[in-house]
């Protein structure tokens, strides 16, 4: 990727106004740079969040209409459309550029007009070359209007045609033929462009607009190759994804000035270390790299700033990415992806009903967009609001029948209800995409919930299969052989070589090597091995004195646990009582919790603690099989385990895992 950035690029940097500090320069993250450890989260991290004022954001979304998904309280805005994918009525393959990119161009210059709601991309181009009524069309994507057209090539002659539709009884309001030469297709779609947007907001809006500003490729091929790129992001697979990686450095090589493609070059890079294809460092690298040389070109461009706000986000770098964020948002009030970002932004903040206002609003601009269903899913599920998450992965499905990630969202949820056979249903009958190594692994967790060892082996096994190299395949034997208490020597070796080459955490893949570490230290009193592991991965936390506590609180109680109980009890003391008292802010508790003050001495707090884990009801189901293997075999534990609370737990847990096998047989599926 770096050859086609040029010399130019090669250690770039990106300015960023700051309000009221005049302007810093960020400098660019190298690939071989340890980057501080990031939350695992089960969902894609295609958009991680950043910062934003919520006066901001109230100003940049505050047309769009408040309907639930796809499903209008009053029916849609009058001033709303979606713009269709134009028909190639020549018939020419070659050609379909030109018919998706006259779409493209309209629905982008349509959205510069601030009284307008434009479906976005994603949502309107999901019906090309299907037979839907517009009609029906318009009610899924809950719009007034309907923008449709058709470009026909014959020879140096271009027609096109474009009519506006009244989606509540399908009549046209307006059309227009366009015939033109084809010397300059670009400046023809330019004046086409501006040309039907004129009319269409003298008609919907009863005035006119001045020129509009458009911007893309003049490279007639490196456009073909953008259109070819975007249309593989949404939804995504592991190979879309490395089809889109393709088709956008290609877009670069044809045109070494196309902004667009290289802020887009940065969303995919995101992407692929979200689905585990690269790890986090080579993406950080990469997108702050092909985003910053978006910004030398456009340097307005809110697509790159929004690019540059999630690579500060997964830096850490919270202050930062508001600022990109918010930049982004004023340059491009409709921006999915950076809304998404700041819905999430706001739940990691814990402002939790405004990030639900943000990916429910989002779901109106975009209705068929997977990724925020996908967030809204686990908003709901965390929250602990199921029937809503359930009823959200119907009209899911029902929007998107083929999305591969409905499947998975699923399956956390009915693990997140204790019902293991349906998540291995959902897995393995859904459309899960068959080339990623974490659906199979995800299959195994499931059967190990279901005290299935056996059949989880084959899903680990198939996980390696399909990609060997992935953090969760060098992982898998870990969470095997630590279930099942065996080959602890080997296990042991594995751990040790995972860390020391510092695996990433997918999936929990650097969680079991950590865990099997301090199970062996703790068994064998011998932490040193250990705690130079873990401050070659977070020296941050084994700095004299440690900062930035709040980065990382599995790291935190990780280094905290093994300096305590290696004898360094003043450093380990201080780690693990900030995880104590941010549990304690968060008036919840969780086995680390519980953990730390067994650690620091505080037995009968560990077991109120505990007792109020246990209490609730999605507790016992809603584990991790890291934490049900903790619980059923962990030395950290062996002070309260003949507590009767704690007795009772591990009983409901194989009461369940039992009653779970006898509906998996029932369901005939192995």
């Amino acid at each position: 990727m770096r050859d086609s950035l040029g010399d130019d690029a090669a250690n770039p940097t990106y300015i960023e106004g700051v309000r009221g500090q005049g302007f810093r320069l960020i400098p660019k993250v190298e690939a071989d740079t340890p980057q501080p450890e990031t939350a695992s989260h089960r969902t894609r991290r295609l958009w991680l969040p950043a910062g934003i004022a919520v006066a901001v954001v109230g100003i940049a979304i505050a047309w769009v209409a408040w309907v639930q998904i796809g499903e209008p309280l009053d029916g849609p805005d009058p001033q709303s459309i979606a713009v269709l994918p134009f028909k190639n009525i020549g018939g020419d393959p070659g050609n379909e550029y030109m018919s998706d990119g006259i779409a493209e161009e309209l629905m982008n210059a349509l959205a510069q007009v601030p009284q307008l709601r434009v479906t976005a991309q994603t949502s309107s181009f999901a019906f090309k070359d299907q037979a839907v009524d517009i009609r029906t069309i318009a009610q899924k994507l809950g719009v007034a209007h309907v923008l449709e057209g058709s470009v026909r090539v014959s020879g140096n002659k271009l027609r096109i045609t474009a009519q506006l539709i009244d989606s509540s009884d399908g009549t046209h309001e307006w059309s227009e033929t366009y015939d033109h030469e084809m010397q300059d297709i670009f400046a023809i779609q330019d004046a086409i462009t501006n040309e039907v947007v004129s009319a269409l907001r003298l008609k919907l809006l009863d005035e006119t607009v001045e020129q509009l500003d458009l911007t893309r490729s003049d490279n007639l091929e490196a456009y073909t190759e953008y259109l070819k790129g975007i249309n593989e992001i949404n939804p995504s697979t592991t190979d879309s994804l490395r089809r889109a990686l393709a088709h956008m450095q290609e877009a670069i090589r044809l045109d070494p000035e196309y902004a667009q493609a290289y802020s887009t070059l940065g969303l995919i890079y995101l992407n692929m270390a979200g689905y585990g294809v690269i790890g986090d460092a080579e993406a950080l690298a990469n997108a702050q790299e092909a985003a910053a040389r978006a910004l030398d070109i456009a340097p307005e461009s809110p697509h790159a700033l929004a690019v540059l706000g999630v690579v500060e986000m997964w830096q850490d770098n919270y202050d930062a990415a508001g600022l990109l964020l918010e930049k982004a948002i004023q340059k491009d009030p409709s921006s999915v992806f950076a809304l998404r970002s700041y819905g999430n932004w706001l739940k990691a903040q814990g402002r939790c009903a405004e990030a639900e206002d943000v990916f429910r609003r989002i779901l109106v601009l975009d209705p068929l967009d997977d990724y925020t269903y996908v967030y809204l899913v686990e908003f709901l599920e965390v929250h602990k609001r199921i029937p809503e998450a359930l009823e959200i992965i119907r009209k899911w499905r029902k929007a998107l029948p083929d999305s591969p990630n409905v499947a998975t969202s699923e399956a956390y949820l009915y693990g997140f209800l204790g019902k293991y056979a349906e998540a291995v249903r959902a897995l393995r009958t859904g459309h899960a995409d068959p080339n990623d190594p974490e659906v199979p692994m995800l299959i195994a967790w499931s059967y190990l919930r279901m005290d299935m060892p056996d059949e989880a082996r084959h899903w680990f096994d198939r996980a390696i299969e399909i990609n060997p190299e992935h953090p969760v395949s060098l992982a898998a034997p870990l969470w095997l052989n630590f279930y099942q208490q065996q080959n602890e020597e080997d296990n042991v070796r594995l751990a040790r070589e995972l860390l020391a080459n510092g695996i990433a955490n997918r999936r929990g893949a650097r969680a079991v090597a950590i865990t099997v570490l301090l199970e062996s230290a703790a068994r064998s009193g011998q932490y040193q091995e250990l705690l130079q592991l873990l401050e070659n991965l977070y020296p941050h936390l084994l700095a004299d004195p440690p900062y930035d506590l709040q980065r990382n609180w599995r790291a935190t109680f990780w280094v905290g646990l093994a300096l305590v109980n290696s004898g360094d009890t003043d450093r380990g003391k201080r780690l693990l009582s900030a995880v104590k008292e941010y549990y304690e802010n968060l008036e919840t508790s969780n086995l680390d919790s519980v953990v730390a003050l067994l650690s620091l001495g505080e037995k009968d707090a560990a077991i109120s603690n505990f007792r109020f884990y246990a209490r609730d009801p999605t507790t016992l189901h809603s584990l991790f099989i890291l934490g049900l293997t903790m619980l059923k075999h962990s030395v950290f534990f062996d002070p309260i385990r003949n507590e009767p609370e704690f007795i009772a737990l591990l009983d409901e847990y194989d009461r369940n895992a039992a009653e779970q096998r006898q509906l998996l047989q029932a369901m005939e599926i192995h």
